[in-house]
């Protein structure tokens, strides 16, 4: 048996676009979780991105991985600020309870304050965020719940012929149509969200060779309303094929508008085989009430939205009501 390295000859630096950093990543994380990565996934994640990335590695004498930490410097959509989101943690079992944790942690902290973010963010399960509110300082101010609803929900109607036509988006960015930046619903200004730029929406659902994600335009006439963005994939318990809304944002107020984007979601996800449906119902707008009367319901399954100001000005990210979020501030969706 390899003897285990002391944490003083663990050393950190960061990642590399090459097959070794590749392959190792690779290895930790598919031993880790039942969602798969590959060599796609690793440079879509850290080097063609549309915004400041980082992994840091944490190496032994021999450059086997002992763990990796990452962020994404990313435009958070009020007053110019930019946010670092923790993306990718992952401790080997040999090491874990060992320090290594903290230790990598705040060398990539250091890494990416270079940069002058506002403050860091993290969607963490269950293990991840006690690490990093009784291990690091940082604070929890919500914990988002998954909602669930029957596909079968949205009726025999044809919702989506209301007041918006849904129309498919096979690229965001050079769509005459589109906008270059989409901003966050009217009634929840001033909030703290990730700013949807067309590069971005591109990078994060149309290119991410994870998953394939289906996007969709709210036209209202010959101007886009507002987009949603949806996937299928197995639950890793029971084989069941789910759908996922994973973004949903419009652009003009109205609960009329979210209610008829809610039910084409339902309708083309059960088209497309899913039984049922998940997304996140807390982002303090219209979109919670209409998903509730819709009939999602909470499933008891909880992410951990923790955070860390960097800077005075940074204190509203440590309130759950200045923020919007979905499902695109979490790589696992």
């Amino acid at each position: 048996m390899t003897a285990l390295a002391p944490l003083s000859q663990i050393r950190f630096r960061p990642a590399r676009r090459d097959a070794a950093d590749a392959e190792r990543f690779c290895a930790l994380s598919n031993s880790l979780y039942a969602r798969l990565v590959d060599t796609a996934y690793y440079e879509w994640q850290f080097f063609d991105t549309p915004f400041p990335s980082l992994l840091l590695l944490a190496l032994d004498a021999e450059e086997r991985l002992a763990g990796t930490y990452g962020f994404q410097l990313r435009e958070a959509g009020l007053a110019g600020a930019r946010i670092g989101w923790a993306i990718d943690i992952m401790v080997a079992p040999a090491h874990q309870k060992q320090g290594l944790f903290r230790a990598l942690a705040s060398a990539a902290r250091r890494e990416i304050e270079r940069f002058g973010p506002l403050g860091l963010c993290v969607m963490a399960n269950q293990r991840a965020a006690p690490a990093h509110v009784h291990g690091l300082g940082w604070r929890s101010p919500a914990a988002v719940a998954n909602f669930a609803c029957p596909t079968a929900a949205a009726g025999k109607g044809n919702g989506h012929r209301g007041p918006v036509e849904m129309q498919p988006i096979e690229r965001f960015l050079h769509n005459d149509q589109w906008p270059d930046r989409w901003e966050c619903p009217p009634e929840a200004r001033p909030k703290l969200f990730t700013a949807r730029t067309a590069r971005l929406l591109d990078w994060r659902w149309l290119d991410c060779p994870r998953y394939r994600y289906r996007a969709f335009a709210a036209m209202a006439g010959d101007r886009p309303a507002g987009y949603l963005v949806l996937k299928l994939f197995p639950d890793p318990g029971t084989g069941e094929r789910l759908g996922d809304i994973v973004d949903l944002v419009w652009g003009q107020p109205g609960p009329e508008v979210v209610q008829a984007m809610l039910r084409f979601a339902l309708e083309e996800l059960r088209r497309m085989g899913a039984h049922r449906a998940v997304t996140w119902l807390e982002t303090g707008t219209v979109l919670d009430e209409a998903g509730r009367r819709m009939g999602f319901e909470d499933t008891g399954q909880r992410r951990y939205f923790c955070c860390l100001p960097l800077r005075p000005e940074g204190d509203p990210m440590t309130e759950a009501s200045r923020w919007f979020l979905t499902m695109i501030e979490s790589e696992v969706y």
